[in-house]
């Protein structure tokens, strides 16, 4: 432990001499490094002062780069220090180590000025030998001949000695006094003291709120990860600057190819902006590489930059309006796809660099909620890997007259003999020595710090002193890095922190706590070996993690039984756990059944502890009764034992006695204790004149409402101020037991009506945090209630389906400041459908997409888990005046039917429900809605399609219907309006792309009489009678429909549409002011109301107009829509489930290695055409073979090597042909055939689903299937006809909302062959769950990017083996310069080489054929003109 320096320091004169340096357990290498480089840093604060920008430990092993730590200077130059434990006598060796370390040093970082070696001992200096001769290989001459070597080599580098003699000198600075005291003061301090205090904590204070069996991260974790800047959060930075010099290096070369390309004079603008972006790049480049270094170190980079956006000057508009736009677009795209994305990268990439923090960080958390579990979680974790150093300090000790210095020197149990400063250095030694470089990662460092966390500020006595505390913490920030301090308060203490200097350093913990109960549950009742007996509904009741581990405590190892329901409120827990000790305490026959004793015990300490922090012994004793009196020892013993107080010894001086002190151990207890003292004074009519904590309040207001069925403020004797009484009103009821809170409904609901933003802090305060327990009175069965009293739907969307922050009319009477924030629901399989999973369906009517979207999901999966209780849900929902709601819960219950484990039991019910329901005369008439429809339709066939439903149905559920519905309510005013000007809130987009264009194919005119069909002209007479009107366009019926819609709905111009002033304008207005809308028919990610009833209005029209008018294509084969999939593309919930999840696996590329790989480097026409033109036939073995035990049906590959300016694609897909027929198959395949095409056009070589619209996997495997077309060949040459399969099928659906993807997946009689009987698009099974088949997708559309789909090899082998089927492949390889080389190179360039092969295996090997392009016979010009009469034979000249 203590080493011993060549000398002994013993107090000053030429004989100083050093001795005992106290290695803390480390290596003395190891020590010697950190105090050297803690000295360093002191040294390069007094030599640069302001000058010095940044510092770095470079705590790795060995260093990193030569040197051990570094200073940057705001000039850039770089100092830095290279340590070297060279006790003994240096020889050759350790002087090569010093240079190899120095050349090291000044390559990594040749901003380097001045290099600083650190050794233990002083050099030997001249020395006399044999004959009077002075020696020359002395230490010094050694030194001084390998400085001159140094500075030949690099002139500009100062090298430096600190030896011994330096080294003391500089520990005597008293800014090193600190430094001095911990290597050399002969004490165990620190290292051992901090895991003391540690374990004194979780032993006392923290015992009863921190298990770490059970504990996982949390919300605390996450935060302090940022704060501290862990290994993870700094390769998480590394990584995005990384990525962002990436993105800028790629667009200054692409910017360097455009300018490359002729601009006109008119152009030359472009030319010089993109000029000024090259140069800004060039400086966000190197203002990033210039902190590279430092990300890497875990240093805090404090740069203005960060604060900075990238403004370019360069804008895509102007790019695309360029005249080379056209024809250069491969140069243009790749720089506008940039440009569209840059700003907010880099935006995001300074945010992560920059902390929200200084020194300090505070936690606001509710009680109960896991504050001190996490943070003594985090502490132990710290303590664990020696990444930081922790100190924990409670809070409730210390109060006015301490200081920084007194808290920590009484926390870690230190002699009074340090001031602050040598005390924070100290401290600063001790987290960097016990830092140790993560094994796990070569390439980033962290900067350790001692981090001082102080808990439970609100049990102190003084708040404000508190605030002092956190106000003075900053001002050790500037000279000592290495600390950083941690708060943790309930959120009353600072009622209003964003008024505070330091508001920003604070963190409100989410209601549930720093974990969620439903997280900790399970492992809880398992560890504590707890029977639920069938009690589940106990999960949702205890709301956080303080209430679980109470009820633990009180039925560890026990069968919970008949347990009542307000059994597991906060207070009753309490209650029963002090009762379950009382009775403990009984049976060791110290009181008799008449006595509770430790009731009064807690309950008299409770009283004392409120103003003092902490008591004596003979402070409780002088105040207390018989028969506590006599037992008082035993009692305060047994209640310590239970964790409710704890004691500590304290002695005030060297010649005191020390004493034992008691306080609090538990402070919710308390806080309960003292709520259960209050109400028994209010109850007897006592006026309550001394204020408590909220804490108090809160468990008073829940004893109140449990015991004497009242609310806080309905008693007299106790003021409070208005938000104080709603907040406890609210505290109250989410927290009391359901059968109190029932009685309660009808006033909630008052409170409610009374604004829309009293109604969201209602949900958010109440209704949600109840909604996860069954059948909760207050939950969202009350909210249900609630949101139906609405009659009009779009009245209600003001309240509930709105987005909380809109522009402009802050004064108006809907404007609320609450969130409807559903996105940290997390729907589990015992989830109640009438709790959390009915809020869902509820925001579902929101006109933001995206929380539809995540709705939709949650919804989708835990249904999938759920079906039964799903299908409860959705009997229950399905009469909600919401059309978008009832759309969204039928997709639902499709995406749930498709799903690989649908029960037939839900199928069964769900079909039986529709076919009573929708396919009724009535529900024909209720549910007029393609949508609805679409999915009904869907849901029976997949049941029939599964045998479990009969197939009679059928006919009723496929379009038209027959019924009798009259048409739909029109506007009358709006009957003149046109598709190009819109009416009102319908505008152009939506009137034109939503409605007009959509509706055009119902209202197509007979192409021989110019007239409309007689359904259609039918259509508009009962439109003209119904509202007597002579004249009536098509545009003006739809819009004026829809316009009634949206009336009927509730919509109404004054309160949605008027503009007055900025303070006085509608609801739909300020959406569109805030939110931008979407264009050409498509759904605006944040709708205005209006809008999302235009979409409704939409289906319901789409419904009506299908069931009365014919479709027709131009006039053409016009006949009643069958299928809506031919109209419309519909959501599929089930296909969004499988993408979310799929999205998280990393594919791998398969085969790419050798594509678009050229042996030239040179970028010119030559060496492109030479690639081209090679005669090499691709490793068809390497393909085919190698997929481990899969077989490739299908790929698309595609990769472009700028540099090289080529491009290669690969197609290849696949069929079968009868054994009998292969050989006559092959012989054929070049020679003429009419549809030999096929064959050379791999990439179309598969089947594909008639479908107008989307048509997801799921659906061409099942409800779809029938739509497979072009699935065989057949070829008849001389008389033999041979019948080509395609075994792959495709199928495009709609993907990430905006966009769509196209799936292979195995061709239906593929399918059939294998046992195929599900499909998601990634994979496919059989009836026994097995993988059959997999899809893969890597890389980007129209970039690098491969899919391909891979089959079990064996059983595919088995099914074509079986049904003597031969397999083939056909290859096609393309070739061709990269687009941007089309572009440089212009007619110069050899377009492109095309290769087409088909592939076998025979006899162990792969044979092939290149198909080879054969000229058709010449068709006499006699058939040309007959197929040309008979398309055109009605067209009149």
């Amino acid at each position: 432990m203590f080493l011993k320096w060549s000398t002994f320091l013993n107090g000053g004169g030429n004989d100083m001499e050093w001795t005992k340096f106290n290695t803390h357990g480390e290596s003395s290498n190891h020590a010697f490094e950190v105090m050297c480089n803690i000295l360093f840093e002191n040294w390069c604060k007094h030599e640069y002062k302001e000058h010095l920008k940044y510092f770095s430990f470079v705590n790795g092993s060995g260093g990193d780069g030569g040197i051990e730590a570094y200073a940057i200077l705001d000039s850039g130059e770089i100092i830095g220090v290279q340590s070297k434990w060279f006790p003994n006598k240096m020889e050759t060796l350790q002087f090569n180590q010093i240079e190899n370390s120095f050349n090291t040093a000044v390559k990594v970082r040749p901003e380097m000025i001045r290099y600083i070696v650190c050794i233990p001992r002083d050099f030997t200096s001249k020395k006399v030998v044999k004959n009077g001769k002075i020696a020359e290989n002395t230490e010094e001459n050694s030194w001084t001949k390998l400085v001159e070597k140094l500075k030949k080599t690099n002139p500009s580098v100062s090298v430096e000695l600190w030896d011994e003699t330096t080294i003391q000198t500089k520990l005597m600075t008293p800014e090193a006094m600190g430094c001095y005291k911990y290597w050399f003061d002969n004490t165990e301090v620190f290292d051992i003291e901090i895991v003391k205090a540690f374990e004194k904590a979780i032993h006392s204070w923290a015992k009863t709120k921190y298990i770490p069996d059970l504990y996982s991260t949390g919300y605390i974790h996450d935060k302090l990860e940022v704060f501290n800047g862990n290994y993870s959060i700094v390769e998480k930075r590394y990584d995005r600057v990384q990525r962002i010099v990436s993105v800028l290096e790629r667009l200054k070369k692409e910017y360097g190819d455009i300018l490359k390309l002729k601009f006109p004079e008119k152009e030359q603008s472009v030319v010089e902006n993109i000029k000024l972006d090259i140069e800004l790049i060039n400086e966000w480049i190197s203002r990033f590489n210039r902190i590279e270094k430092l990300v890497i170190d875990g240093v805090e980079v404090n740069e203005d930059f960060l604060n900075e956006r990238i403004e370019l000057n360069c804008i895509s508009s102007e790019l695309k309006d360029s005249s080379l736009y056209f024809h250069h677009y491969s140069h243009f795209t790749p720089v506008i796809e940039i440009l569209e994305n840059i700003m907010d990268e880099v935006y995001e990439c300074c945010q992560l660099l920059h902390s929200d923090y200084d020194n300090r960080i505070i936690f606001l958390g509710n009680q109960g909620t896991g504050k001190t579990a996490g943070i003594v979680a985090e502490a132990n974790a710290l303590l664990q890997e020696k990444s930081h150093l922790p100190i924990l300090v409670r809070a409730k000790e210390f109060s006015t007259g301490d200081n920084w210095l007194s808290i920590l020197i009484k926390t870690l149990a230190l002699p009074n003999t340090w001031s602050d400063r040598e005390l924070f250095k100290a401290l600063e030694n001790a987290a960097l020595l016990r830092n140790k470089f993560h094994k796990n990662n070569d390439m980033v460092n962290i900067q350790p710090k001692c981090l001082i966390c102080i808990d439970g500020i609100e049990e102190s006595s003084s708040w404000s002193f508190w605030e002092e505390r956190i106000e003075e913490a900053k001002v050790y920030e500037k000279d000592f890095a290495g600390i950083k301090f941690v708060f943790l308060a309930r959120p009353y203490v600072f009622k209003e922190y964003y008024k505070l200097d330091f508001s920003y350093c604070f963190c409100r913990m989410p209601s549930y706590g720093d974990i969620s109960v439903a997280e900790l549950f399970d492992n809880y009742i398992a560890h504590y070996n707890i029977d639920l007996d069938g009690n589940n509904w106990i999960k949702g009741m205890l709301r956080t993690p303080m209430a679980l581990k109470l009820f633990c405590d009180i039925y560890k190892n026990s069968k919970v039984g008949n347990l009542p329901k307000n059994s597991v409120v906060i207070t009753k827990l309490f209650q029963e756990k002090i009762k379950s000790i009382e009775n403990v305490y009984r049976k060791t026959g110290k009181e008799t059944d008449n006595q509770s004793m430790v009731m009064e015990a807690l309950v008299m300490v409770a009283t004392m502890l409120v103003d003092k922090s902490d008591l004596s012994y003979d402070e409780i004793y002088s105040v207390c009764k018989e028969p506590i009196k006599s037992h008082l020892e035993d009692v305060l013993r047994f209640i310590e034992e239970e964790g409710f107080i704890y004691s500590r010894l304290i002695q005030k001086d060297a010649f005191s006695i020390p004493e034992t002190n008691y306080s609090l151990g538990m402070q919710p207890a308390f806080d309960y204790l003292m709520a259960r003292k209050v109400y028994e004074a209010i109850k007897g009519n006592k006026t309550i004149e001394m204020e408590y904590s909220q804490g108090v309040y809160q468990l008073l207001s829940l004893i109140a409402i449990e015991e004497d069925r009242k609310l806080l403020f309905e008693y007299s004797s106790i003021e409070l101020s208005d938000d104080s009484k709603f907040d406890l009103v609210c505290y109250a009821l989410a927290n009391t037991s359901a059968e109190i809170a029932s009685q309660y409904g009808e006033y909630i609901k008052r409170l409610m009506n009374y604004s829309a933003g009293e109604f969201r802090e209602i949900f958010e305060k109440i209704i949600l945090p109840v909604s996860s327990v069954p059948n909760h009175p207050l939950g969202s069965v009350l909210l249900d209630e609630f949101l139906r009293d609405f009659e009009e739907s779009a009245q209600r969307d003001i309240w509930w389906s709105i987005p909380t922050y809109l522009r402009d009319n802050f004064d108006a009477e809907w404007r609320c400041y609450t969130e409807i924030d559903t996105a940290n629901i997390s729907l589990s399989n015992e989830e109640n459908y009438l709790g959390l999973p009915l809020i869902l369906v509820w925001r579902l009517s929101s006109v933001d997409n995206d929380v539809r979207r995540e709705c939709r999901l949650k919804l989708t999966e835990w249904g999938i888990n759920n079906p039964e209780q799903f299908f409860n849900l959705f009997s229950y929902c399905t009469d909600i005046n919401d059309e978008q709601i009832i759309e969204d819960i039928f997709s639902i219950a499709y995406g749930i039917a498709l799903g690989k484990d649908a029960q037939d039991g839900y199928l069964i019910n769900l079909s039986d429900w529709i076919m009573e329901n929708v396919f009724s005369d009535e529900g024909l008439i209720k549910y007029e809605n393609v949508v609805v429809r679409y999915y009904c339709t869907g849901i029976v066939k997949i049941a029939i399609c599964k045998e479990v439903y009969e197939k009679e149905v059928e006919d009723r559920i496929i379009p038209p219907y027959a019924y009798q519905a009259n048409i739909m309510h029109a506007h009358e005013d709006a009957f003149s309006a046109k598709r190009m000007s819109g009416y009102g809130p319908i505008d152009y987009d939506l009137a034109r792309y939503v409605l007009c264009d959509h509706f055009d194919c119902f209202f197509r005119t007979d192409y021989t009489t110019n007239r409309y069909f007689d359904e259609t002209e039918k259509l508009f007479d009962e439109y003209r009678r119904e509202y007597n009107i002579e004249s009536l366009e098509m545009d003006g019926m739809i819009i004026a429909v829809a316009y009634q819609y949206l009336l009927d709905q509730g919509w109404n111009k004054k309160t949605f549409w008027e503009y007055v002033d900025k303070k006085n304008i509608g609801v739909d207005i300020s959406i569109r002011r805030t939110f931008y809308p979407a264009t050409h028919g498509t759904q605006s990610r944040v709708m205005s109301i209006a809008e999302k009833y235009v979409w409704c209005a939409k289906h319901r029209i789409e419904a009506m107009l299908a069931n009365r008018v014919k479709c027709s294509d131009y006039g053409r084969d016009e006949k009643f829509v069958n299928d809506y999939s031919d109209l419309e593309n519909f959501i599929n919930t089930y296909q969004d489930y499988i993408n979310s999840k799929n999205g998280l696996h990393k594919n791998l590329w398969l085969h790419t290695e050798q594509m678009a790989c050229s042996q030239v480097e040179e970028y010119s026409v030559k060496s492109i055409e030479a690639w081209m033109t090679e005669v090499k036939v691709p490793e068809f073995s390497v393909w085919l073979k190698d997929n481990q035990g899969d077989e490739m049906l299908y790929s698309y590959t595609s990769i472009t090597n700028e540099v090289a300016g080529i491009e290669e694609t690969i197609w290849m897909s696949c069929g079968a042909v009868k054994c009998d027929e292969f050989d006559e198959f092959i012989k054929r395949l070049n020679v003429y055939w009419e549809s030999r095409c096929d064959l050379l056009n791999v990439a179309d070589f598969h089947a594909w689903q008639d479908c107008q619209c989307y048509c997801t996997p799921q659906e061409a495997c099942t409800v779809q299937s029938h739509k497979e077309v072009e699935n065989i060949i057949s070829v008849e040459i001389d008389g033999v006809t041979v019948r080509i399969n395609k075994l792959v099928t495709e199928c495009t659906t709609a993907y990430a909302e905006d966009t769509e993807s196209t799936f292979a997946l195995p061709s239906k009689m593929l399918r059939e062959l294998t046992g195929i009987t599900y499909g998601d698009g990634y994979q496919y099974l059989n009836k026994d769950g097995k993988t059959i088949g997999k899809y893969v997708s890597v890389g980007e559309n129209w970039k690098n990017q491969q899919k391909y789909l891979l089959m079990d090899r064996k059983v595919l082998e088995v099914a074509l083996n079986k049904t003597q089927y031969k397999m083939f492949w056909l290859f096609r390889v393309y070739r061709s310069p990269s687009h941007k080389a089309y572009e440089a190179f212009g007619r110069d360039i050899m377009h492109d080489t095309d290769r087409s092969f088909v592939v076998w295996y025979d006899k162990d090997e792969y044979k092939h054929i290149e198909l080879q392009n054969i000229e058709p016979p010449r068709t006499e010009m006699k058939e040309y003109e007959s197929i040309i009469k008979f398309y055109y034979s009605d067209i009149e000249e």
